[in-house]
C-alpha cells in the first residue's frame, strides 16, 4: 500500500501559517526506503505573498527564527531561493502528484497536514485526501516512547525532513512488530 509523508516549512506556528516549502514522499511502510534520490518525491518552494493573498499569516517570531538559522541550505530553501511558485498552483500540482487513489494514507507531524488543509480551503480547492486517511507521526513516536530529537532529526528542509520522518516511522513499525512477536 502506498503512503505519503508530508512536511512543510512555514512562517508561523499557527494552523493558518504561510507555507514556504512543501515536500512529500510516496512510500510503502513494509519496504525499506531507498535513498532520497530514488524515491517518488514532490518538492516546491512557495511565494509567501501568494499565501498572504489568500489569508495565510506569518509572525515576527518565526521570521526571526528563520533569519537566525545556522543551516544555510535550509534557510536558503525556505526563505531566500527566488525560484518559487504561487500557492494555488503548487497545491494543484501536489494534488495531481498524489493522484486519485482513495487508498493513500497521509502522514505528517499533525500540524503540517492541518496547515496544508487550511491552505487548500483558502484556495477553494479540494484536498487530495480524506480526513480518516491522515496519520500523525508525533503521536506514533510518543506511543512507542520514541524520544525523537526533532532538532537533530530535521534539517528544516521539507523534502529531507519527509525522508527522515519515513525512516523514523519505519523504525517505529519494527519496534511494534517486535513487541507483538512478529
Amino acid at each position: 500500500m502506498t503512503e505519503i509523508m508530508i512536511n512543510i516549512q512555514t512562517l508561523a506556528n499557527t494552523n493558518n501559517a504561510v507555507i514556504l516549502t512543501l515536500g512529500a514522499i510516496k512510500f510503502n511502510r513494509n519496504i525499506p526506503l531507498p535513498p532520497l534520490e530514488k524515491c517518488d518525491t514532490f518538492y516546491e518552494r512557495i511565494y509567501s505573498h501568494s499565501c498572504e493573498a489568500i489569508g495565510l499569516v506569518s509572525d515576527i517570531e518565526k521570521i526571526n527564527w528563520w533569519i537566525q538559522r545556522n543551516n544555510s541550505e535550509s534557510k536558503y530553501e525556505a526563505i531566500i531561493n527566488p525560484l518559487r511558485k504561487n500557492i494555488y498552483f503548487v497545491l494543484k500540482e501536489f494534488k495531481k502528484w498524489v493522484g486519485f487513489s482513495s487508498n493513500y494514507k497521509i502522514w505528517s507531524p499533525r500540524n503540517d497536514y492541518i496547515i496544508l488543509e487550511n491552505a487548500y480551503n483558502a484556495c477553494g480547492l479540494k484536498k487530495p485526501w480524506s480526513f480518516f486517511k491522515t496519520r500523525d507521526t508525533k503521536t506514533l513516536f510518543d506511543i512507542f516512547n520514541r524520544d525523537i530529537d526533532y532538532n537533530s532529526l530535521l534539517n528544516y528542509h521539507s523534502l529531507y525532513d519527509a525522508h527522515n520522518l519515513v525512516l523514523e516511522l519505519q523504525k517505529s513499525i519494527i519496534i511494534f512488530d517486535s513487541r507483538c512477536g512478529k
